[in-house]
């Protein structure tokens, strides 16, 4: 198994959560490995050496779960070969081990210490790590209420002499459960959610919970599958999408029409240029800017493109107060997406 170097901070804008709990303020994820394409060799090869391009270049934390097909696998391989073949940095002389944060997704059904102890320890052996770093706990019905014995058994995992779980976060809770959630465990963490600028649900009720239990948000969609991109501005709506793709233009849609999303497109474009970043930057700048998040998490296209350094350039990116006046009075002229879809993580449920 991988064994931890003392912790520090190689990059200017790490965010720390406990004492053993840091990592950069841009995480990969690795949902893109659901697909079945991902399971040829060849394949499994190529998004290992893409992982040590983000690793080595100061992207450490990377999010993946326990449905995303073999995403803990391959991540398992990825950890075997920093063993064996240790990766050089312009960042340091050498770098911290990664940062490994899974989700456990059960199917609503018993969840007793045994049944949640064999999920971790399955991630564990398959992510070849002592612990993981941040387990992040989603559940699909919230009639079932034994959503609060697995996080109340996950919470004593975290307590044993050499834990299995480091750290306890959630994924897609909506406000009353998140509430319900901290009042009851203590030390949650996070909550990840869906969160843009044009999906600013995060920014209502679910912002009050967090700074009332110091729970900080990790962020995803935050780019709108890329439809956030100066390549869509001036031209009709895309066709011919990928399923991520498809869902956030269904946000859009839901939020605004074509039309106003160009109109958004155009400011975004201008204001990047004013910064001398992308409107990619300016995007997610304007999620990090926000006090409960934590960190965005940039979906790698592993075999497709990387754009690392153009990624961290949303660190350096400062919004002015003009610019988020002239942002709000766009998403003011769409719709409250809380009114469409509901709260936070709504859609899955």
């Amino acid at each position: 198994m991988l064994q931890r170097r003392p912790s520090f901070h190689p990059l200017p804008q790490t965010i720390e959560l406990a004492s053993t709990l840091y990592f950069p303020r841009l995480l990969v994820g690795l949902w893109a490995l659901s697909s079945d394409r991902w399971n040829e060799p060849v394949a499994e090869h190529a998004v290992i050496n893409d992982l040590r391009q983000y690793y080595q270049n100061g992207m450490i934390g990377f999010d993946m779960a326990d449905i995303y097909g073999p995403a803990e696998k391959i991540y398992g391989s990825f950890i075997e070969s920093l063993k064996t073949n240790p990766p050089s940095s312009h960042l340091s002389s050498h770098l911290p081990q990664p940062v490994s944060m899974t989700k456990f997704v059960p199917r609503p059904g018993n969840m007793s210490m045994e049944v949640v102890k064999a999920a971790v320890e399955a991630s564990l052996s398959r992510m070849k790590v002592d612990y993981i770093d941040l387990i992040q706990f989603h559940w699909w019905d919230y009639s079932d209420k034994r959503y609060l014995d697995a996080v109340a058994h996950l919470h004593e995992l975290t307590k044993q002499d050499q834990p299995l779980v480091r750290h306890i976060g959630l994924t897609n809770f909506d406000s009353d459960r998140l509430e319900e959630i901290c009042s009851k465990v203590p030390n949650i963490r996070t909550n990840q959610v869906q969160f843009s600028i044009i999906d600013t649900r995060p920014e209502g009720k679910m912002r009050k919970v967090c700074e009332r239990y110091n729970v900080k948000l990790l962020t995803y969609g935050t780019f709108c599958g890329g439809l956030l991109s100066e390549r869509y501005i001036g031209q009709p709506p895309p066709q011919n999408l990928t399923p991520s793709q498809e869902k956030y233009l269904q946000t859009i849609l839901q939020w605004g029409s074509w039309d106003l999303f160009q109109e958004l497109l155009r400011l975004l474009d201008a204001i990047a240029n004013k910064h001398q970043c992308t409107i990619a930057n300016v995007a997610s700048k304007y999620v990090l800017r926000q006090p409960h998040v934590a960190a965005v998490i940039v979906g790698a296209r592993f075999g497709v493109a990387q754009h690392i350094e153009e990624n961290w350039k949303s660190l350096e990116c400062n919004l002015s107060d003009e610019d988020l006046e002239k942002i709000q009075a766009i998403q003011q002229k769409g719709r409250k997406l809380e009114d469409v879809i509901g709260d936070c993580g709504d859609e899955y449920r």
